[in-house]
């Protein structure tokens, strides 16, 4: 499955869409039991089957909160992350490190945060800044079944990738995975395997639409 957002129809909500071939999804269907009319929902990300993060923002928009909800019933907010003006969130596979994304209006870039918990129901805490990314502006984060690599968006248009160690260690130098002229490329999301990767390209001042690609090995 995949979980996106998109205006199609005037504000933006969470659409699902199920996977058809190893290139093509089925139609996109809304996601009726957390979109309203008054917000607008954006940047969902699956941490198991049924169960993901998204973002509620007003439609100024200014974000609201980060949210968790499944498939059927009501979301319900993450209280410790309220307030804090988070977007992007990501999660390891075991549910318990979120990357988050942090916009600055004056400087106009972003910067990733992580935040972890002892338990997959346990609160979340904000460690900080994972500063050895956001030095070109990072953001928009997603990483791979063992949590040790991550590809995110960089600059806001193009898309690089960086390895640490262990969950507890910095990431390592990056290395640019997309920056082709003319196209801005955004919203990573890799397979736990690491061989498939999911994102978002304008090419000139088209509209945005979703991308794949798949490789042999990670």
């Amino acid at each position: 499955m995949i979980i996106f957002h998109s205006d199609r129809a005037g504000t933006f909500d969470m659409y699902i869409a199920t996977r058809l071939s190893e290139t093509s999804f089925g139609a996109p269907t809304p996601l009726t039991n957390i979109n309203t009319n008054t917000t607008g929902e954006i940047d969902g990300t699956f941490t198991s089957a049924s169960t993901f993060y998204f973002v509620r923002t007003n439609l100024v928009p200014s974000i609201i909160g980060v949210f968790e909800a499944d498939l059927t019933g009501a979301p319900s907010a993450i209280t410790s992350l309220s307030g804090l003006y988070f977007g992007g969130p990501s999660l390891t596979a075991d549910g318990l490190e979120m990357f988050l994304t942090k916009h600055d209006d004056t400087l106009d870039t972003d910067s990733l945060y992580r935040a972890t918990r002892d338990s997959p129901t346990g609160p979340w805490n904000v460690v900080g800044a994972v500063d050895e990314l956001n030095a070109l502006g990072a953001g928009y984060a997603t990483l791979t079944g063992d949590g040790l690599t991550i590809y995110y968006e960089q600059q806001e248009a193009r898309i690089a990738t960086a390895t640490r160690s262990a969950r507890d260690q910095p990431f390592g130098p990056s290395t640019i995975v997309l920056d082709e002229p003319g196209t801005t490329d955004s919203d990573p999301g890799i397979s736990r395997d690491g061989n498939t990767m999911v994102f978002a390209r304008a090419i000139g001042t088209d509209s945005t639409d979703i991308y794949i690609m798949t490789r042999s090995c990670p």
